[in-house]
């Protein structure tokens, strides 16, 4: 009889400890779809953003009257909070979101030497490579991610 509730007590044991795996991962996996979700909704909307953006700064561009406009950063706090996640991200879009982001620090980097351009008599110069910057982040991304946006359910920001 003991050696019957031994091997009952292991079994348990066992079947405890495969139900455990099995959440853990199932939690894991909901997890990184989340993650995935949330990356690609912020790509979707920082794409939205930046075209309604150059669209904006092109027609003041051509007013003359972009020195009566700041320049705002584009945000991207999910990436930021996730970049340590990056494994999670699907394997096909991976590279294409870290240089995406990366291109979006360029553009925030880029304005903030606005100011020197202006102190330096160069604002032209400035606008014309903003625009330049941003028409390739849009011709380079809006294409690569519209597919995954598009699976995923996410709305579309634009």
């Amino acid at each position: 009889m003991s050696r019957l509730l031994s091997d009952a007590a292991i079994w348990v044991a066992i079947l405890t400890a495969i139900l455990g795996l099995g959440s853990y991962f199932v939690h894991k996996a909901a997890e990184a779809r989340s993650t995935n979700r949330a990356i690609l909704a912020e790509v979707n909307r920082l794409l939205a953003v930046v075209k309604e953006h150059r669209a904006f700064w092109e027609r003041e561009v051509d007013a003359g009257t972009t020195d009566h406009h700041p320049l705002i950063p584009f945000s991207h706090v999910v990436f930021n909070g996730q970049v340590a996640n990056v494994g999670v991200i699907r394997r096909k879009l991976v590279a294409e979101v870290v240089e995406f982001y990366g291109y979006v620090d360029y553009l925030n980097s880029f304005q903030a030497l606005r100011k020197d351009y202006i102190a330096a008599g160069h604002t032209g110069e400035f606008n014309k490579m903003y625009l330049r910057s941003m028409k390739r982040l849009l011709d380079d991304f809006e294409k690569v991610f519209a597919s995954a946006v598009k699976q995923e359910r996410i709305l579309s920001a634009g």
